[in-house]
């Protein structure tokens, strides 16, 4: 309680018995806005061939469907189940120079077999396909640029969950009604 003309009043939020906490909302603003930051990598990793690379054409050497084991946790409990996606390998030539890929997303996805399946079956070998590359690293290249947006979550999720937090701590600060009337009174 402060004292005001000699009566004891509450201290609010304003009042200088009471100092606004300036520093908190900077600390949250930087560890959030840096989650955002570090959700970055992982997001350009699946964005980087639809900004970057350049479009070429390749030549299918082979194709098959893969497996994997793949284990889900959720609230039931952790479960494994079978996954599939192409595996792939195409050359093509930037420069006069031969490179050969492997990747055909710019992440690794794995999903169901029917899936999987019509992609092979575009890719016999000695098939024309389109490929994209990385120009500063050539052997950097994809089959499919396909960017998974799921990504954008670690990027997003970071910032808008900070933002709720500072509108919540902004809300704390401010007066309640009572203190208001308080200070209207006195």
């Amino acid at each position: 309680m402060a004292l005001q003309d000699g009566i004891h009043a509450p201290a609010g939020p304003g009042s200088p018995a009471a100092p606004r906490n300036r520093w908190l909302p900077r600390v949250v603003t930087v560890f959030f806005l840096g989650l955002s930051v570090l959700g970055c990598w992982p997001a350009w990793a699946t964005f980087e061939p639809l900004v970057r690379y350049r479009r070429t054409t390749a030549t299918m050497v082979s194709a098959e469907v893969v497996s994997k084991w793949v284990v889900t946790s959720n609230k039931r409990g952790t479960h494994q189940h079978i996954a599939y996606a192409p595996e792939v390998l195409y050359q093509f030539t930037v420069d006069g120079q031969t490179y050969f890929g492997s990747r055909y997303n710019p992440t690794e996805k794995y999903g169901q077999r029917s899936g999987a399946e019509w992609s092979v079956r575009r890719l016999q070998p000695g098939a024309q396909v389109p490929a994209w590359y990385d120009p500063s690293d050539p052997s950097r290249s994809v089959l499919r640029r396909n960017p998974d947006l799921r990504m954008l979550m670690w990027v997003i999720l970071p910032f808008l969950i900070g933002r709720i937090v500072l509108f919540f701590m902004h809300l704390a600060q401010q007066p309640s009604a009572g203190t208001l009337r308080q200070r209207r009174a006195a």
